[in-house]
Parts: structure tokens; C-alpha cells; sequence
């Protein structure tokens, strides 16, 4: 938490995802001064999955509707570029051979 909020931009925002090993501080006088919004998030149900892949399955919902970019791992750097640039819904990397 302290390295993410050390490099967020004045204004921007710290996403919280899984649940760390132990307690948290979060360095306030720095939250309040650069007005960095601190957003937690919520993990899915295993019924969320078993309906995601029945919408898959039957064809309700086309992994080309929001899979916009692919990269290998070697090229990381890459995805994350594509993911921030706005152009993209979901930028996914790959590992190993397809």
C-alpha cells in the first residue's frame, strides 16, 4: 500500500485487490494531500463463474466482444501500454505456447 500510494498521481486512485497477509497502515497526511481515493475490491461467487461460463458456452457473450488484445508475456510491458492507452476493454497475457 505504501508503494502504490507513494506513486500515484495527486488525484488519482489506489485499487485494493485480494486480501493482504496482515493488518495495513495507509499513510494519511499523504492520502489527504495529494487526494488519492482508495477503492477496495469485491472477489466474484463461485456461482458468478459457473454463469459466466454458461454465457460463454452457449454463445450469449463472445470473448471478441471485450478481449480487444493479446501479448505474450515477453511482451508485458506492451499489454499494460495497451490497457492504459483507452483503446482497449481487456488486454490479456499469455504464458507458455497457446
Amino acid at each position: 500500500m505504501d508503494q502504490a500510494i507513494a506513486i500515484a498521481d495527486k488525484g488519482g486512485s489506489v485499487m485494493v485487490v485480494g486480501v493482504p497477509a496482515r493488518e495495513v497502515t495507509i499513510p494519511l497526511p499523504i492520502v489527504q494531500d495529494h487526494q488519492i481515493r482508495i477503492q477496495g475490491s469485491a472477489t466474484y461467487l463461485p456461482e458468478d463463474y459457473t454463469e459466466s461460463a454458461d454465457l460463454l458456452g452457449r454463445g450469449a457473450v463472445k470473448t471478441a466482444d471485450f478481449v480487444t488484445g493479446t501479448r505474450p508475456l515477453d511482451q508485458v510491458a506492451e499489454a499494460f501500454e495497451l490497457a492504459s492507452s483507452g483503446h482497449h476493454v481487456k488486454v490479456l497475457v499469455t504464458v507458455g505456447e497457446r
